[in-house]
């Protein structure tokens, strides 16, 4: 079954706080090693972009802070997944009911925002 990779967090960096000013590498997975993030939510995406330069297809951006995946380049590889040291990118499987045609479309209406993705998200799932 094919998949696409979707980033969970539909937050941006003015949706949470900064608990440290990380002056170290640039990479999410050195600022969780020294202190867990910059930002108060836990959970979310740290905005480095180990997953943007991961990606071999060049089909994630860094938009407003977090991690956008262009859908209509994603190959579902899930390379992204191993490099997001939070989780916040997970593979989706893509099924009849809600195809990759049916993501695109959702996200070009809602302007294929972090916020929208969320909501993209949740509502494929039934929540």
């Amino acid at each position: 079954m094919e998949k696409i990779a979707v980033v969970q967090c539909a937050g941006t960096c003015e949706a949470t706080s900064v608990k440290a000013d990380y002056r170290g590498i640039p990479s999410c997975a050195a600022a969780k090693l020294f202190y867990g993030g910059n930002g108060s939510c836990i959970f979310g995406c740290m905005g480095f972009g180990d997953c943007a330069r991961a990606c071999p297809k060049g089909a994630i951006s860094m938009q407003d802070g977090i991690a956008c995946v262009d859908h209509t380049e994603c190959i579902g590889c899930g390379i992204c997944t191993t490099k997001c040291k939070f989780d916040a990118i997970r593979l989706e499987k893509v099924n009849d009911t809600h195809g990759r045609e049916y993501f695109r479309t959702l996200l070009t209406v809602a302007g294929n925002t972090p916020a929208a993705i969320g909501r993209l998200v949740r509502k494929t799932r039934g929540r």
